[in-house]
Order: structure tokens, then sequence, then C-alpha cells
């Protein structure tokens, strides 16, 4: 089979659901009030390579120096109630891979307060929908410390399915990293983002979900 590639870099740029809205990172605009949002909070970045910060210029020179187009680059986008201006997260795009249609979601830092929201959650829907039904990629991997649990049950309860765990993957912070990968390929895309959509239907004014993500994506 002949595959249509190369593919572009993901092209998101800003976009709005019903709970929430996606700015790419700048950092004239939005380090300030992303560091006071989660750069200081400890248990935030426990599993990831840098952070917690001890100042806004520490945090957005990290970020400044991740945005790029390649392999080791992040496209970020900062996460925002829909009609609010304090941010409450954000999201990468990362392992960029056009050449063969492949990304990574990651780098995700949600506030204590917007964690297991109906914002969260549809902020990373969105991430994920515009990649496959815009940017039609073949391929998004999710991967995270295998001992951190949270990120694992995200991943599934996202439809990411496990791959396997590559061992003694990382050094992190003086400790080892055993990395969990998890991946959602295009045919997978349409039953997926059908749940999304009827889950998020379903969801009442105030955020209340009906029922777990999860009943919505039965394969």
């Amino acid at each position: 089979m002949r595959f249509a590639g190369p593919w572009s870099l993901p092209s998101l740029s800003k976009a709005e659901g019903r709970f929430v809205r996606l700015e790419p990172y700048d950092r004239d605009k939005h380090a300030d009030a992303l560091f006071d949002a989660v750069g200081r909070i400890d248990s935030l970045w426990h599993y990831m390579p840098s952070g917690p910060f001890g100042s806004t210029t520490e945090m957005a020179d990290l970020l400044d120096a991740k945005q790029g187009q390649s392999l080791t680059h992040w496209i970020t986008h900062v996460i925002f109630p829909l009609g609010g201006q304090t941010p409450i997260g954000m999201s990468s795009y990362m392992r960029l891979r056009p050449e063969v249609g492949s990304a990574e979601i990651g780098a995700i830092v949600f506030s204590p307060t917007a964690q297991r929201t109906a914002a969260s959650s549809e902020a990373i829907m969105l991430m994920i929908r515009h990649l496959f039904e815009v940017d039609r990629y073949r391929r998004l991997e999710w991967k995270c410390d295998r001992t951190n649990s949270a990120s694992r049950q995200a991943a599934l309860r996202f439809g990411f399915q496990f791959e396997g765990t590559f061992r003694q993957d990382m050094v992190l912070k003086g400790r080892n990293r055993d990395t969990d990968w998890f991946s959602i390929i295009d045919s997978d895309w349409p039953a997926l983002g059908e749940g999304y959509r009827r889950w998020l239907d379903e969801i009442d004014d105030g955020g209340q979900q009906q029922a777990p993500l999860s009943s919505y994506l039965a394969r």
C-alpha cells in the first residue's frame, strides 16, 4: 500500500470547544499567567524532565527552547476556560515526524482545580481531533513513566491502546524511568471521534458528565 506523505506539521492554531479555548504558546502573552497557574507546583512536575520552576523566566526559557519543528521539539498550546483569561494548563505536540504522519501528545500539565474536569478532557480531545481530522495524521502517541498511574489511566480513558514498555528507558531527576507507550492510529479515530462527540454533547452546562467517557468508547 502506498501512503500519501509526507505530511505537514500539526497545524492547530486557536481552537474553541464548549468549555475551553486553546492558543499557541506565546511568551509575551502567556508566560506570567502560565507560571502562576502551574509552574511552581511540585506535584505537577514530578514525572517531567524539568520543573517545578523558581520563576517565570526559568519556565519560559525552557518552553522557548522546546518550541520548534524537529523530532525533539514541541508545538505547545496554552489552555483557557472558554471566555476566561487565566490559563488552566498546557499541552504539546511532540516527537514530530511529519514524514510518516506521526506525533506525540505530551507535556500535559493542568492546574489542580482543572484536573479531572470536562474542560481538561475537552482540551486534549480538541488536539487529538485536529491531528486526525484536519492534519490527517496516521498515528498519535502517548508516553509516560510506568509508575505514573494517572497518566496511564488517562491514556486508556481517551482510547489510546497500550503498545508496550521500554525498560530502563531514561534517568529522570535521579530516578529510573520505564516508559509505557500508547497510541491511536487513523483507523481507530472514527469510532473514538464519535464517542468523544457523544460524551461532550451529553455533558451539562455546569460540566457534569452523564456517564464515564469509557462507556462511549466501547470497541
